[in-house]
């Protein structure tokens, strides 16, 4: 019996020192989590209303163009947030015969609920299945926004997750400037097209010269070889034509000419049906994805 001790005791001392040996420096080799390195928990609330709310303006805002594009007298189209409407008026009760044919492009989500003011309107409601689309697709777009953020903080295992219907959980272990991450982590996210303005330089309008209903943005560039950052400014108009949440899917691809990476982008058919008619309507003009 203490013969067999003799050659296992030593055999149990080598295996205890070996995978010590093998776990040192246990922060390395460990990813701890915030009971024991600390860190960050946070639990955020997606504003789903302000994605609905931004989606029946844009709406609005389209009617009222198409119709108009059409020749026929808007008197107004608005949105009514707290009821989840739209109401589209006319100059004539004559002209809203015609609109029935334009209102079929948003009959997807759009539901009639019948003419208002004596026959010279209609009253549109989101649908109940678009409105949980829109809200839905506005926490997904937070997890992804937040995930690119994270990255930046170089975080081992980071936990990102949805919880609940409107609030995304994140647990950031050894985060220790708690400031800048809420900072970064709680901007509002947007991801938006806008028409590029041509009609002026943008060095025209950086001297003071911006066209009425435009806005000078500015892409990001980085040199790989020198690290160097620089902005170059582009003049665009303030009113966005597509949002992100008309996207069902964007992923990284390769081009098979020169095997450079591109993101493809996948609309859903209310987006595609919008990318159609915007860049029909704007042959050969630039179109700026615009995030943040």
């Amino acid at each position: 019996m203490y013969t067999d001790l003799k050659w296992k005791i030593p055999l149990i001392l080598f295996a205890i020192l070996g995978s010590a040996y093998l776990a040192y420096p246990l922060k390395d080799k460990i990813a701890l989590g915030l009971d024991l390195q600390g860190g960050m928990h946070l639990v955020l609330e997606v504003q789903t209303e302000k994605a609905v709310e931004a989606t029946l303006e844009r709406i609005a805002d389209d009617i009222k163009r198409e119709i108009e594009e059409e020749g026929y007298e808007v008197d107004r189209v608005r949105a009514d947030i707290k009821n989840k409407t739209v109401t589209v008026l006319m100059v004539d009760a004559i002209d809203l015969k015609p609109v029935e044919e334009i209102m079929k492009n948003h009959t997807a989500y759009l539901q009639n609920e019948g003419e208002v003011r004596d026959g010279r309107g209609y009253l549109f409601k989101l649908s109940e299945e678009e409105e949980t689309r829109i809200e839905q697709n506005a926490v997904s777009q937070g997890l992804e926004t937040i995930r690119n953020r994270v990255d930046q903080f170089g975080v081992s295992e980071p936990t990102i997750q949805a919880q609940g219907e409107e609030r995304i959980l994140l647990q950031l272990p050894g985060i220790k400037d708690a400031d800048r991450a809420i900072k970064l982590i709680g901007k509002t996210a947007r991801l938006e097209f806008k028409l590029v303005d041509e009609s002026v330089s943008a060095q025209v309008a950086l001297n003071g010269q911006i066209p009425e209903g435009d806005e000078i943005l500015y892409k990001r560039e980085e040199n790989l070889e020198t690290a160097e950052v620089t902005k170059a400014p582009f003049l665009v108009k303030k009113r966005t034509v597509l949002t992100g949440e008309t996207l069902s899917g964007a992923e990284v691809r390769y081009d098979s000419d020169f095997n450079e990476p591109y993101v493809a982008i996948t609309f859903n058919s209310i987006g595609a049906m919008m990318f159609q008619e915007i860049t029909r309507a704007n042959v050969k003009k630039r179109l700026a994805i615009v995030l943040d």
